[in-house]
């Protein structure tokens, strides 16, 4: 299950302290894990297999300027 939520600049990545923008819960602990999009999408699938839950921020995900891009 994929839900939302805004994170801020203290948000940071538990494998590699980028910004995070996604937050993974363990359904037997309730623990929860950030991560980047790169660690996210590395362990995606394996994660929603074992029944994590993952939360986005889709709008700060939407504010990250692409070098060279036009807005």
């Amino acid at each position: 299950m994929e839900t939302m939520r805004t994170f801020d600049a203290l948000d940071r990545c538990d494998r590699c302290k980028s910004q995070a923008y996604h937050a993974v819960t363990s359904p037997v602990s309730g623990r929860e894990l950030l991560f980047c999009a790169h660690h996210l999408n590395s362990h995606h699938d394996k994660l929603l297999d074992a029944g994590w839950s993952i939360t986005t921020d889709i709008t700060g995900l939407e504010r990250i300027k692409v070098p060279g891009e036009v807005r």
